[in-house]
């Protein structure tokens, strides 16, 4: 095994703000606006996804932010890992840049996911001169962030296309890969220090989602041109892994979320929308890929949210945790709300608090 620890800390400032109520959803996403140069968008809804803000380009220092990579939130603010950095926001409409000594210039961003409480946080990027994985990991709700360089190559450990998922409130995992072959990395510490896991076979880019000590790891068809597709279980918090399925039995995804503590997950991909109760031992689809290409999947205040990538005839669904066959029958144009055609739009990630 391997492990590192906190070289420095990091405390980030931002323009002040009024931490905001609890119960806004937050969608981001990407237009290229017919051809033009690429701009991260947001959305926000304050009932449940009932109705959304018209979609809104980021704008810091009166440049547009032209790549957003994650979103997530803590109790009182969204975060938001981009081209221009961490960005911060009471509200989810303004954002604001955060600074600190610890943020290189030419950091890249990745990966943001709150645990939980919302307190602790872990953010995930690299340096690309020179190059090597790093990360921060918060206990105040991301006021202040801890700086970890780690040591080793980052395509090995840090995810370039990985996602984290928290066990609970102190540990995280986060997966990765390296030459196309998925790794998991574990901090039982809040991202203090790590544990490598091994690698697991056939699933690329990686995606996982835990439930305590349970999880499963999936892949894409798409992402991965040099091998099998697999999903993957673990029992023991990530440390090992065993097969369960196939491409060749219909799994072929690219987000993954626990919807509860039994054994309920939400897989999205290229097959549609599937669920399972079983830890992924058997699933049922809700849709197929021709009603649905979907790429991620949340769970807030009781509602599964899946949303799906360019082109989709339906860019968003919510539906209850208690009747997920909902999913296959939402409703959910949001083009009245998108500054551009449907066929530009395309939505990346989800957050509420």
């Amino acid at each position: 095994f391997a492990m590192f620890s906190v070289l420095a800390t990091v405390v980030l400032l931002a323009a002040a703000s009024t931490p905001a109520s609890a119960g806004t959803w937050v969608l981001m996403g990407s237009n290229n606006d017919n051809g033009n140069s690429a701009r991260c968008l947001t959305m926000k809804s304050t009932n449940n996804g009932k109705s959304w803000t018209t979609g809104n380009s980021i704008s810091i220092g009166g440049s547009d932010v032209t790549y957003c990579s994650g979103i997530s939130a803590s109790k009182t603010h969204f975060f938001l890992a981009s081209s221009s950095g961490l960005l911060r926001s009471a509200d989810g409409a303004s954002w604001s840049k955060m600074s600190g000594s610890g943020l290189q210039s030419n950091m890249i961003l990745h990966s943001i996911a709150f645990s939980p409480n919302g307190k602790n946080g872990l953010l995930t990027g690299y340096l690309p001169k020179p190059i090597g994985g790093v990360s921060w990991f918060t206990k105040d709700g991301g006021n202040s962030w801890n700086y970890i360089r780690a040591p080793f190559n980052m395509t090995k450990y840090v995810p370039a296309w990985g996602t984290i998922s928290w066990i609970n409130d102190t540990a995280v995992t986060v997966s990765g890969s390296q030459f196309y072959s998925p790794f998991v990395i574990i901090s039982a510490n809040g991202g203090a220090n790590w544990t490598t896991g091994e690698y697991v076979t056939g699933v690329f880019p990686p995606t996982i989602s835990m439930s305590g000590q349970n999880g499963l790891l999936g892949g894409s068809a798409n992402g991965n041109q040099y091998g099998s597709k697999t999903l993957s279980r673990t029992t023991d918090g990530a440390m090992h892994w065993k097969q369960i399925k196939s491409y060749a039995d219909g799994i072929n995804l690219v987000g993954l979320c626990n919807y509860n503590n039994q054994g309920g997950f939400v897989g999205v991909g290229t097959y549609g929308i599937q669920y399972t109760t079983d830890y992924g031992v058997s699933w049922t689809n809700i849709t197929t890929s021709s009603q649905s290409r979907s790429q991620h999947c949340a769970v807030a205040n009781g509602q599964v949210v899946v949303l799906s990538e360019f082109g989709s005839a339906c860019a968003l669904r919510v539906a209850p945790v208690g009747n997920l066959e909902m999913l296959g029958k939402a409703t959910c144009n949001l083009n009245a709300n998108v500054p551009s055609s449907a066929d530009d739009w395309g939505l990346w990630g989800f957050a509420a608090n």
